[in-house]
């Protein structure tokens, strides 16, 4: 492995983490309950982290960690019991309110009678602005749909939609990009390829960037740096950077594979 670099946990001098750049999102001493009393659900506790700008963060946990109550706290739709998240040091809610946040969930939740590109033109309606139809073209063939956004989403398989979801959440050209296990619910294969995509999505727009994934591949395969969360009550155990120039290697390559195998010992402490 002689000129290749070495997995190393992030430090402030990498250039990489948040050091090197303007802070977006500021997650300050957050905890987390659902519940009271004995039947309390503690799903978070004081978890802090701050996330650059033009940064490309995953965050890496077991299914049912928090991690996606962690996502919904930066978009404004959780409040945490204790501690306060910031966006450009205001409420994410506001940010919402200007509509520079896009989100997009596991499940895209399309308006089943409207065509694939229709539900990308809704979002304007939902933010009372004109529909601009070049930008919707834009983020269509951005994301590969440009010959099939006829089709309505019956008509289309689990990774057109996903497609569609992703350029929903990019078509109002967002500050900030938050992804929920976006591609969890879809095969081996096509999920491949829609990180493929994502990968060269991010590397046209750069926008700041926060992905949940349960995938250690996934996470390394797209962020600067992985952040791995234990089980519940959820706290951060291992941050580390990426050190490797985009398009990445294949998860074959030999820094590729220490990475991931790093990133699942961590999810064993």
């Amino acid at each position: 492995m002689t000129g290749r670099p070495a997995v190393t946990p992030l430090s402030a001098d990498t250039g990489t983490g948040p050091a090197a750049r303007a802070t977006v999102v500021r997650v300050e001493n957050v905890s987390k309950t659902f519940g009271a009393g004995a039947g309390a659900v503690h799903a978070l506790r004081e978890i802090g982290l701050d996330i650059g700008e033009k940064e490309f963060v995953a965050v890496l946990g077991p299914s049912g960690c928090g991690k996606s109550t962690l996502l919904r706290m930066m978009a404004g739709l959780e409040q945490p019991t204790t501690g306060r998240v910031t966006c450009w040091d205001d409420d994410p809610r506001e940010l919402a309110a200007r509509h520079a946040l896009g989100v997009a969930f596991q499940d895209p939740t399309l308006l089943p009678w409207a065509s694939l590109r229709a539900n990308v033109e809704f979002v304007y309606k939902v933010c009372g602005q004109r529909t601009d139809r070049d930008r919707v073209t834009e983020v269509l063939e951005m994301v590969g749909l440009a010959e099939l956004a006829h089709l309505r989403p019956h008509q289309a398989s689990g990774g057109m939609r996903q497609r569609t979801s992703l350029a929903r959440a990019l078509v109002m050209r967002p500050r900030l990009l938050l992804l929920d296990e976006p591609f969890g619910a879809l095969d081996a294969v096509t999920r491949h390829r829609l990180n493929d995509e994502l990968e060269a999505v991010w590397s046209r727009t750069h926008v700041t960037s926060v992905l949940v994934t349960h995938s250690a591949e996934e996470a390394v395969r797209l962020a600067d740096r992985v952040l791995v969360m234990s089980d519940r009550p959820s706290m951060i155990v291992q941050e580390l950077a990426v050190p490797l120039e985009r398009p990445r290697p294949p998860a074959s390559d030999p820094v590729m594979r220490e990475l991931i195998q790093h990133c699942l010992g961590a999810l064993h402490v």
